[in-house]
Order: C-alpha cells, then sequence, then structure tokens
C-alpha cells in the first residue's frame, strides 16, 4: 500500500470522528408524502428514535464515502440538502454561518451530489425532504 493511500484512510477515519450529522431541521416538508404513499414504521415494532439514528449512520456513511477531507479543514459547514422521494438530491446550500473556504465548501456540496441518491429504502417512514448536514473540520 502506498504512503498516499495510508494518508487518505487516516484522514477519513479522523474525519469520521469529526464529521456530525443532524436531522432533526425540517425546512418545509411534512410527513405527508409518506403517509400519502401509505408507508408505515418498520414492522419490527423499531422506534422512530431508532430508526432515525439508524437513517443519520446511513446518510452519513453515504456522504463520507465521497468526502476527501484534508488537514486545512477548519472550523464547520452546515449546509441545507433537498431532496426528492426516493433520495435524489435535488439542491444543497450552504449555511451563511459556513467557515469553509469556497473550495472545501464546492468539495462538500460535491460530496453530497456525488451521494445521491441519499438512503431511502427502509426509512420511508421517516423520510424528510429537507435536511441538514452539518461538516466538521478539524478545530
Amino acid at each position: 500500500m502506498e504512503a498516499n493511500d495510508v494518508q487518505r484512510r487516516a484522514i477519513r477515519v479522523r474525519a469520521n470522528a469529526y464529521l456530525a450529522v443532524t436531522l432533526a431541521t425540517i425546512l418545509a416538508a411534512t410527513p405527508i408524502a409518506a403517509a400519502a404513499a401509505g408507508l408505515q414504521r418498520a414492522s419490527s415494532g423499531e422506534d422512530r428514535k431508532t430508526l432515525e439514528g439508524r437513517y443519520a449512520d446511513a446518510l452519513q456513511s453515504s456522504v463520507m464515502r465521497h468526502w476527501v477531507p484534508t488537514d486545512s479543514d477548519r472550523g464547520h459547514c452546515r449546509v441545507y440538502i433537498k431532496q426528492a422521494l426516493g433520495g435524489e438530491v435535488l439542491s444543497v446550500h450552504a449555511d451563511p454561518g459556513c467557515t469553509f473556504t469556497s473550495e472545501r465548501l464546492e468539495a462538500a456540496r460535491k460530496a453530497v451530489f456525488d451521494a445521491s441518491p441519499l438512503p431511502y429504502r427502509g426509512f420511508e417512514s421517516i423520510f424528510r425532504a429537507d435536511l441538514t448536514y452539518t461538516f466538521k473540520g478539524w478545530r
């Protein structure tokens, strides 16, 4: 294994420890779409909080496969994601308080678009068209 591969893997492992996912922000969506489609909660009796936790993990994993963090990432960047039913990413906008450079912001946006479609199957009952995702830098 080359030194660059080892460095990239180390950076990704560190990034996993610092990346935060926030699902609670709903900009405009309600569970109406899921209800209209006749979707029900997981039949195993899994409660909503557990399902949301599993979704947060799946979302983080999906985006992290496309995010290449660097040692220069500082601060944080909250992005607002709009997705279609099924998980296709429609738009990604940065919060005005994003402290990433424009280059790193574009890399974060690209990671979300490249992760499209976002996890959906198995999470239909908690689907939200609008999500908030926070990238956190090293310090």
